[in-house]
Order: structure tokens, then C-alpha cells, then sequence
């Protein structure tokens, strides 16, 4: 069986599986080390001890303190990917890897390291915002995804010969991590407000509130709903949360700016992580929110282009052959 790994930092998905997305969390509590959702349900218990930077800044460097000077940035990514590994990879054959064009060569080399260090049978590299398009006809898409540290615009062109990745637009100034912050500071104030109750009083309830986020994000809409914490409820709209994502709607749609050209008006391809943050739909206008997994999901599609098995050296796939591309659906 072959299986597509996205390798994010907000959670690495694998396709098929029914495995939840593990985010890219690492708690290091003396010699006792946890990774993905079990560090992240720490983080706020743990503050200084909790690292989610070791994809973002993947190196071989020592880690600065508190952190063990034994320990780097690619031994956390190495424990993340083997623990996800662990779960999704009984009875894989061979596996290709979707990984953003933000990532360096280098890193692009580490990660590689690390997979088959893990013991994964990895036999291809794709580009995941490449392998996410593949299956839309839009001629030219601009695909946006957030990652915990950055924002990430990537240019794909569709032609008579296939799909090709062009430009990388990447924002390293803002991303989940910041937004989450002033999500949960937001929730807070309108807590205090109704209730007189402050969620952020002590780690164990910033803790539980950062947990809820999700949830509640996903509740809230354009009308008024309610959230319950702590047997206190308020009621509270997605617009009302605006404020905490104004920084990154702001980045985001230079951009997109940025990268439409000469009065071109490329679609745009939104990851669910991205499209899920207040007001960023209604800022960016017409725009599809691509499905979960969508890049793991295309890295699979397309596997047969991407995979050279016996290969040591794999090349980072970026063009893929129109006679392997899906059957695609328009995009206005």
C-alpha cells in the first residue's frame, strides 16, 4: 500500500487513514519528551518547556535553553514524525511525502534524513500546495495555507503539458501560534465582559480555553451563538472575534496582491486551517476552501509521478505530466 504524508507543522496528515492530524508540538519535561496533541494539551501548563518552532526553523543546530543542549531541532521533528508513524504506518509499502515550498533545500534534505530515519519507506517528495491543485481546472490558482509561524502564497499554473508550481510568497511575521493567542485574549475579554468570569486567571483554565478554540470557532457564525466554559455561557458571533486575525488578514491579502500579475485574476485555493480563522473568507472574496487533507490526498492522486522507488537522492517534485493528473473540477 502507498501512503501520502503532508509534513505541517499545524499537524501532519496522513492519506488513507483515519488518524487525527498530529500538530507539531514537542514537550521536553527532563528526559521525559511528548510530542503532537499530547504536548499540545500541555503547552499552556508548561510554557517554557513546550517547543512548536522545529519545523518552522528545521536544522541540526543545538536547541538555546531551557531546552537540553543535546537536543536540535530536527531530534523533536525525528520524535514527532515517528510517533505519527507508529499510528498510520502498518502495512505501508511505500510513501511520499507533501512538504510546502516554504521549506528550504536544506530542510527539504533533513526531512528526508529524518523520514527514512524513522524507517518510513519514503519514495517520493511533491510539493503540497502542487499536489493540492491537482485536481482543479482553474488554469491559474493561487494556493494560501497558514502555518503555525508563517503564511504561505504559492502560485500553480495548469497547461496543455500539465501543472507547475511557480513563485513561493511566504510571510514568516504571523501565523496559527499568534493568531490562537489573540483568539483566546479575545474570548477572555468578552468572558470578563458578560460573566465577570477570566478564563486566563489560571494555566489549568488558559489550558482548557486554548482546547475549546476550535470548537467554537467551528459553532460561530455570521448569527449570534453560544459558547459554554466553566458553566458560564456567552453569547458572541464569528465578527466579534475579527479583531484577533486582523494582522493576519492584513498579511494575507498582500499576498495575494502580491502575487496576481498584470491584471490576472488567478483562483484561490484555501486551505481549511487558513479558511477557518475569523473574517478571512469574507476578506479574501470569491475563493474555495479546499477539503481536509487536500494535499496528501493529491500527493496519492499523482503518486505514480512522483514515486522513484530505489532512488536515494529523490527530487522534489514541482511539474506533474497533464496524463497524471486527476479528473478535475472548474473553478470560477
Amino acid at each position: 500500500m502507498t501512503l501520502a504524508i503532508e509534513i505541517h507543522d499545524a499537524g501532519l496528515v496522513a492519506v488513507p487513514s483515519g488518524v487525527e492530524p498530529e500538530p507539531g508540538y514537542a514537550l521536553v519535561d527532563g528526559k521525559d519528551l511528548a510530542v503532537g496533541r499530547a504536548a499540545a494539551d500541555r503547552a499552556r501548563l508548561r510554557p517554557r518547556q513546550v517547543h512548536h518552532r522545529f519545523w518552522h526553523d528545521l536544522d541540526d543546530c543545538p536547541l538555546a535553553r531551557p531546552f537540553p543542549h543535546s537536543l536540535s531541532a530536527a531530534d523533536l521533528a525525528h520524535a514527532h514524525l515517528d510517533a505519527f508513524w507508529e499510528r498510520v504506518g502498518g502495512g505501508v509499502g511505500s510513501v511520499v511525502l507533501a512538504l510546502s515550498g516554504a521549506f528550504s533545500e536544506r530542510q527539504l534534505a533533513l526531512t528526508l534524513g529524518i523520514a527514512r530515519a524513522c524507517g518510513i519507506p519514503v519514495e517520493g517528495l511533491v510539493d503540497a500546495a502542487l499536489a493540492a491543485a491537482s485536481g482543479v481546472a482553474a488554469a491559474q490558482t493561487i494556493h494560501l495555507d497558514v502555518h503555525l509561524h508563517r503564511l504561505v502564497a504559492t502560485e500553480v499554473r495548469r497547461g496543455p503539458d500539465g501543472l507547475e508550481r511557480g513563485r513561493v510568497r511566504v510571510d514568516d511575521g504571523i501565523g496559527l501560534v499568534a493568531v490562537r493567542d489573540a483568539l483566546a485574549r479575545r474570548f477572555a475579554e468578552l468572558f470578563v465582559r458578560a460573566t465577570r468570569f477570566d478564563p486566563l486567571h489560571s494555566a489549568a483554565s488558559e489550558q482548557e480555553l486554548y482546547r475549546r478554540l476550535d470548537e467554537w470557532l467551528a459553532i460561530l457564525g455570521a448569527e449570534s451563538a453560544e459558547v459554554v466554559f466553566a458553566e458560564r455561557a456567552i453569547g458572541t458571533t464569528l465578527g466579534e472575534l475579527e479583531t484577533a486575525s486582523a494582522a493576519l488578514r492584513e498579511r494575507t491579502d498582500e499576498l495575494v496582491r502580491a502575487a496576481r500579475r498584470g491584471g490576472e485574476r488567478p483562483a484561490l485555493l484555501v486551505t481549511p486551517r487558513l479558511a477557518a480563522l475569523p473574517g478571512v473568507l469574507r476578506a479574501l472574496g470569491e475563493a474555495t476552501v479546499l477539503p481536509a487533507g487536500a494535499a496528501a490526498a493529491g500527493a496519492l492522486a499523482v503518486h505514480g509521478a512522483v514515486l522513484a522507488p530505489g532512488e536515494d537522492a529523490l527530487p522534489f517534485v514541482i511539474r506533474l505530466p497533464a496524463d497524471v493528473l486527476p479528473a478535475v473540477e472548474a473553478v470560477r
